[in-house]
């Protein structure tokens, strides 16, 4: 998949079972589990799902892992109409990361074999606190906020420079995790959809593609996440 850009997102100190746009700029909330122990960059990788867990939850069968990562790396030469919506498509971006003061990356790419219809995404970043976990979701957060109704489009590097073009959602809430839902124009059907919260200090940043695809979906798998994090 071709990462580009696209987003829109709110985050705030509401804590509620309800899905619902979120209009206005963040504000400012208390790091959730500020009390737990810290997650070590060494215990990430124990955070994420299995395949037969993102199955279950994506409703899906046969996705399989192909990939993992444990850096976030520069883009190898696309470009972007503006590079810091790219967190509202994709997670682990390199222009939104860079800098944040990161202390270790775990990611896992989940699809089926053969460029299959379904792309799950599914990472976790570890920061030096609670608290700076939390100021960089909020900082997403508004970037998503600034980005939302808006359309991103994508540059390949030569010698393909193909251009793909994102419609970017309106950012929700749904309890504290923030989420986006994005078309990628000329794919009927094709949804990027992206959700954003943080544990302790561990941001957990996922990203689903496909068609027919919903936010309760990447909320389910950033909750069952959470749920791996110590409390």
């Amino acid at each position: 998949m071709t990462r580009v850009i696209v987003g829109v997102l709110t985050v705030a100190a509401v804590l509620c079972g309800c899905s619902r746009s979120v209009p206005g700029q963040a504000r400012a909330m208390s790091a959730r589990d500020r009390s737990a122990p810290l997650v070590s960059p060494a215990d990430l990788n124990h955070l994420l799902l299995d395949d037969t867990r993102v199955q279950t939850i994506m409703g899906t069968s046969g996705v399989v892992t192909v990939r993992r990562y444990s850096t976030i790396t520069p883009s190898r030469g696309e470009s972007y109409s503006d590079p810091g919506c790219s967190s509202a498509v994709w997670n682990t971006m390199f222009p939104v990361y860079d800098g944040a003061g990161y202390t270790g990356v775990a990611g896992r790419w989940v699809e089926e074999p053969k460029d299959g219809p379904h792309h799950i995404d599914q990472a976790v970043v570890s920061f030096p606190s609670a608290d700076a976990a939390t100021r960089f979701v909020i900082r997403i957060s508004m970037t998503w906020q600034r980005c939302a109704n808006t359309q991103l489009h994508t540059s390949d590097p030569p010698p393909s420079q193909a251009t793909q073009w994102y419609d970017i959602g309106y950012p929700q809430l749904s309890g504290d995790i923030s989420t986006v839902v994005d078309h990628r124009e000329g794919d009927t059907g094709l949804v990027e959809t992206r959700a954003i919260t943080s544990r302790s200090n561990v941001v957990i940043d996922v990203d689903t593609e496909g068609a027919a695809m919903y936010a309760q979906q990447a909320t389910t798998l950033i909750s069952a996440i959470a749920d791996n994090i110590p409390h």
